[in-house]
């Protein structure tokens, strides 16, 4: 992943050219309607005050409105058109950089922050559309309306034109240049600092309870004021520079406008050009640099985006643990096994997995620490209970069977090994109900129903019923029922249920049961072990049962104990 620079991050970010040009060029015409406007407006006025013959005025007049009307027009098709397909690629970038993290979680993200990740996957991810909008376009768009105004005023007076020349060219340099010394080395501070506060801000209120019932809620309070401060310290820096060099453009602005009313006097008394040509070259420059004044935020935006792309980039490309399978992570195709692809998914396909001299560590822990299984053969609709102590690596071997980790020795499935068979494959046969479930903030319905592409509400009411919630939910709003953000709404046990309604859904021929009874009271517990038996005997499903309580072994085919 180390070719997910910063620069591949922002070219990424920019739309096709194609599809852009047209809001390119929406922007330069209505750069040139806003230099006309002012420009013809100013010639009108000043004519219009020589008292003329009205009909010698009306095609001005027409102009000016044409202008007037152009300017709002093409303002607005640039708008639409521009965020239109900026979004539109800023979308297929989060994509990317979801599909780049995504191999390396559970385990690989360790060393970020929950808020962290969140903060660069969404608040970073979101600033590059900056760079298309806010400099790209602008940069283009000033560069053409410069341009284009310098050859108009050739024609009335090559002195004018020369002095927006060098004045256009001497207020880009140094905004270009101040704003990289002031702005530079704050935002550098900004964005650390944002994630900063986002990974505070996540630590605070995933945590609530227990931070109030501890009474330490002043100590993380202090903590982020304390945070909020120094981000607040470090903007105001970076406005105070960017104010600084708004000013120095608006003093160049004046400078050049003096200077041309200076040369153009002389020019108006010898009668080389007349009151109304006058105005329109006094007026023309401050139209001009409206565009020109936006290389301070267009300098600016540009440091910010490439600091959120640094960002990024340092994520995507963060290195990976040897524990995590490479192969996930390799744009490589792993090569296709035909029995094995033709029908992985379907229940019958599954005949047994087979360990043999399995191994299996988490990230960043040593040989002492590394989970071992000498020889185990699990056959179709048979039982299997791990069992040990907290810390016994019982999880980490269930990552290992799902291939969140990588292995050592042989762990085959219908005797293919797993190295050789497509992860996607391999998670379609094994499923894993986590010690804490997930719940999404939505509805019963949805939380059960995305386990499957397309499911009928038949099919979800079916699974509650196996599962023994579906009186609960009648009970309640049915499948409307809200679970509240991480299942808030709903017990330990019920959240368990609710996990294993979905792992049904999905017909797993091998469900990894993680913990099951850790968030619910004793004989609830004994009552749910007994409910998954019954329903992997029904199914004809393997089980692989993960607890550190004593269960019966007349429940279960084989035990290992770590």
């Amino acid at each position: 992943m180390k070719d997910f620079t910063p620069e591949k991050i922002m070219r990424l970010s920019l739309p096709k050219l194609k599809v852009f040009a047209p809001s390119i060029f929406s922007g330069f015409l209505y750069g040139v309607m806003s230099v006309g406007l002012l420009s013809l407006s100013a010639w009108l006025i000043t004519k219009a005050s020589e008292m003329p013959p009205i009909l010698h005025l009306m095609t001005v007049i027409v102009g000016v409105r044409a202008f007037a009307l152009g300017r709002s027009v093409f303002r607005y098709l640039e708008r639409i058109s521009s965020h239109d397909v900026t979004f539109r690629a800023v979308g297929d970038l989060r994509a990317r950089v979801y599909e780049k993290i995504s191999p390396l979680a559970p385990a690989g993200l360790k060393g970020f922050g929950e808020g962290e990740v969140l903060t660069r996957l969404v608040r970073d991810v979101d600033q590059m559309q900056d760079y298309p909008l806010r400099v790209v376009q602008p940069a283009i768009t000033s560069l053409l309306v410069g341009f284009g105004s310098i050859i108009f005023l050739f024609f009335f007076s090559w002195q004018a034109a020369l002095l927006l020349g060098i004045g256009a060219v001497l207020g880009a340099a140094l905004a270009i240049i101040l704003t990289q010394v002031f702005y530079r080395q704050n935002e550098m501070r900004v964005a650390p600092l944002r994630g900063e506060l986002e990974q505070s801000l996540h630590e605070l209120l995933s945590n609530i309870s227990v931070i109030i019932s501890y009474e330490v809620t002043e100590f993380f309070t202090n903590r982020i004021a304390d945070i909020d401060n120094k981000l607040r310290s470090a903007e105001r820096l970076s406005a105070f520079g960017a104010a600084l060099t708004s000013s120095i453009m608006l003093l160049i602005t004046g400078l050049v406008v003096f200077f041309v009313i200076v040369i153009e006097q002389g020019l108006l008394g010898s009668g080389e050009i007349d009151g109304p040509e006058f105005a329109l070259l006094v007026f023309a420059p401050l139209a001009v640099f409206e565009f020109l004044g936006t290389a301070v935020l267009i300098t600016a935006t540009r440091i910010r985006v490439k600091t959120a792309a640094e960002r990024i980039s340092r994520l995507v490309s963060a290195p990976i643990p040897k524990e995590i399978p490479v192969a996930r992570i390799s744009s490589s195709a792993q090569p296709e096994v035909p029995t094995i692809t033709v029908g992985l998914r379907l229940h019958e396909s599954f005949s047994d997995l087979h360990l043999k001299d399995f191994r299996v560590s988490w990230p960043g822990s040593n040989a002492v620490n590394t989970v071992a299984v000498p020889d185990l053969k699990l056959l179709k609709g048979e039982r299997l209970l791990i069992s040990g102590p907290s810390g016994a690596g019982k999880t980490t071997l269930a990552y290992g069977l799902l291939r969140f980790l990588e292995y050592q020795g042989s762990y085959q499935i219908n005797s293919f090994e797993a190295k050789e068979l497509p992860i996607a494959g391999i998670r379609e046969v094994i499923g894993l109900c986590e010690q804490s479930p997930h719940i999404f903030d939505a509805d019963l319905g949805s939380n059960i129903a995305f386990a499957k592409e397309t499911v009928a509400e038949e099919e979800i009411w079916d699974a509650l019923e196996r599962v023994g919630l579906a009186q609960w939910a009648k009970e309640r709003d049915g499948l409307s029922t809200w679970l509240g953000e991480r299942g808030k709404l709903v017990s330990g046990g019920q959240a368990q249920r609710i996990a294993l309604a979905r792992a049904l859904l999905a017909n797993f021929p091998v469900i990894v049961l993680d913990e099951p009874t850790a968030n619910v009271q004793i004989e609830l517990g004994d009552a749910l072990i007994e409910d998954i038996f019954r329903i992997s005997s029904e199914n004809a499903q393997t089980v692989i049962l993960i607890s550190h309580l004593d269960i019966d072994p007349q429940m279960v085919d084989c035990h290992i104990r770590l």
